[in-house]
């Protein structure tokens, strides 16, 4: 039950980073089209954008598989 409860946390944590991220995402991309930044800043920023994510991705997988081990020991 616990486990079931863990894995809706874990999901609603990714769906909550997915949509910040395409905010962000849009965000660089409005600024391209209104000349405040190039194309190249452009793809700089959004590359630097999915490795942060990525961090935060596999952060919440490792503390996801973490507290999974720690709910099975109890």
């Amino acid at each position: 039950e616990l486990i079931k409860v863990l894995h809706q946390k874990l999901e609603a944590a990714r769906i909550s980073l997915r949509q910040v991220r395409d905010e962000r995402k849009k965000e660089i991309e409005q600024s391209e089209i209104d000349g405040v930044i190039s194309e190249d800043e452009r793809y700089k920023q959004i590359d630097v954008l999915d490795k942060t994510v990525k961090e935060y991705n596999d952060s919440i997988k490792k503390l996801g598989e973490e507290k999974a081990k720690e709910i099975n020991t109890v």
